[in-house]
């Protein structure tokens, strides 16, 4: 559970760099005051809240037992990016989003060399992904 919080932390910090980071280059002749203050810290309690909802459990079967990981909703498709190494020799994955919900997923891809992977999760289709930067 906490690599869980730990991705999500770590997620929501990196978008909160990439979302915040402009808006401090063109605030920066705008006399800070306690208004923007507030302002700037609502925002980054609505960023962190959108962006966890995104994130996942993925309950993972293997021949040699169970696993638990983290991933995050990566595109409008239904795959949730993780890491390679929570997938190996995975029979059954189970995606737990936030609210509980579970649903099957299957593994469409995996790169062992650089330890990322991607789980679909066909019922997820439609659904708005984490927003990422270039």
């Amino acid at each position: 559970m906490s690599v869980i919080f730990f991705i999500a932390g770590a997620t929501s910090v990196y978008e909160v760099h990439q979302r915040t980071h402009a808006q401090v280059l063109s605030v920066s002749s705008v006399m800070i005051n306690d208004k923007n203050i507030q302002k700037a810290q609502e925002d980054l309690k609505q960023i962190i809240h959108d962006d966890q909802k995104l994130v996942v459990q993925l309950d993972v079967s293997t021949s040699d037992g169970e696993m638990i990981g983290s991933g995050f909703l990566y595109d409008n498709k239904g795959d949730i990016v993780t890491n390679s190494h929570v997938i190996e020799n995975a029979s059954k994955v189970a995606v737990k989003m936030a609210d509980s919900t579970t649903y099957q997923g299957s593994v469409i891809g995996k790169s062992p060399d650089i330890d990322i992977a991607l789980v679909r999760v066909d019922a997820l289709a439609g659904k708005a992904p984490m927003r990422i930067a270039n």
